[in-house]
C-alpha cells in the first residue's frame, strides 16, 4: 500500500541529511495519487524552499520544477487530474529542465540555475510551512545524480522500478513507500 499524505498537521516524510541531489544533473522520479490540488501541494521539495529544487503539483494540475526560491525551470503542458495513479518526472542538465507526465515529456525550459547550499529534502509539502501539503498517495519515489534517458523515464512511467531500469550508479535515493 502506497503512503498517504493527509495535507495537515505537517505530515510529510524528512528524508535522510545524507541524501543529496547534484547541483549539475539529476533527475526525480515519483508516482502520485493526489486527492486535492487546491493549494498546489509539493511533492518532493527542500526543506527550506530556498536552496533545492522543487517537484510540485500545480492547482491547475500542471507539474513545476523549480530550483533555488521559486525559479521555474519548467512547468508541463500538460496535466494530472485527482483520483488517479500517475507517473511524474522531472531532470535538470545544467542548462534545461523537462517535466513528464506518465513517460511523455511534457515540458522543458532553457530557463536554469542551480541549487544553493546542502539542503534538507522532504516528501509532502513545499517548503517549511503547512500551506502546501500534498493530499493523497505517493509511491516509488526515487533520485538520481544524472539526467535519465526518455527510454528509462518511460519504463518507470510502465511500472518499472529504480533498479530494473539500468545502472543505479547514480540512484542516491529509492524510497518505495509500499508501491503503488
Amino acid at each position: 500500500m502506497a503512503r498517504s499524505f493527509n495535507g495537515a498537521n505537517f505530515d510529510r516524510i524528512l528524508l535522510s541529511s545524507g541524501f543529496t541531489l547534484s547541483s549539475a544533473t539529476m533527475t526525480i522520479s515519483v508516482w502520485v495519487f493526489p486527492t486535492s490540488l487546491s493549494v498546489a501541494p509539493g511533492v518532493f521539495c527542500s526543506e527550506t524552499n530556498l536552496q533545492g529544487y522543487e517537484l510540485q503539483l500545480n492547482s491547475t494540475g500542471t507539474i513545476e520544477l523549480d530550483v533555488t526560491g521559486n525559479v521555474a525551470l519548467a512547468t508541463s503542458t500538460g496535466t494530472i487530474s485527482t483520483g488517479v495513479w500517475t507517473h511524474i518526472a522531472a531532470s535538470y542538465d545544467s542548462t534545461q529542465g523537462k517535466v513528464y507526465i506518465n513517460g511523455i515529456g511534457s515540458a522543458s525550459s532553457t530557463s536554469g540555475g542551480a541549487p544553493s547550499g546542502s539542503p534538507q529534502y522532504i516528501l509532502g509539502v513545499y517548503g517549511p510551512t503547512t500551506s502546501h501539503a500534498y493530499t493523497g498517495y505517493m509511491a516509488d519515489v526515487a533520485a538520481w545524480n544524472t539526467v535519465l534517458s526518455s527510454n528509462a523515464i518511460m519504463q518507470l512511467a510502465a511500472g518499472y522500478r529504480p533498479h530494473q531500469i539500468g545502472s543505479t550508479a547514480n540512484l542516491t535515493g529509492w524510497w518505495p513507500l509500499g508501491g503503488y
